[in-house]
């Protein structure tokens, strides 16, 4: 079995703070939910405080800082958002990709 991984793309240089994320999927209705409601409790056991949206990977709002897809959509993500960050997950479930996004906001913020 191959072991999750997360790719960090960092498409703009010296972005501010993230204040808001929002989690993307093909129709914005079950895994991005789910992917935000998990990350919800790590995120305040952290003690970040970061607005977490889910939509679909069409609908994204501009207000995004940075966008967490599945790594199979990140390809699509890229071509219509190129002025986005981007944090691409094997899985919306697996908890280590949590820690990782975790701590990379941890260190953004």
């Amino acid at each position: 079995m191959r072991k999750a991984s997360v790719v960090i793309k960092t498409l703009l240089k010296n972005q501010p703070t993230i204040k808001v994320i929002t989690f993307a999927c093909e129709g914005g209705m079950v895994s991005s939910v789910v992917g935000a409601a998990l990350i919800r409790k790590k995120l305040r056991e952290a003690g970040l405080t970061i607005r977490l949206n889910h939509s679909s990977i069409h609908e994204i709002s501009e207000e995004t800082d940075l966008i967490v897809i599945h790594e199979n959509f990140a390809d699509q993500v890229k071509n219509l958002y190129p002025d986005h960050r981007y944090f691409s997950l094997q899985s919306y479930l697996h908890q280590e990709s949590h820690n990782r996004l975790v701590q990379y906001l941890t260190s953004k913020n």
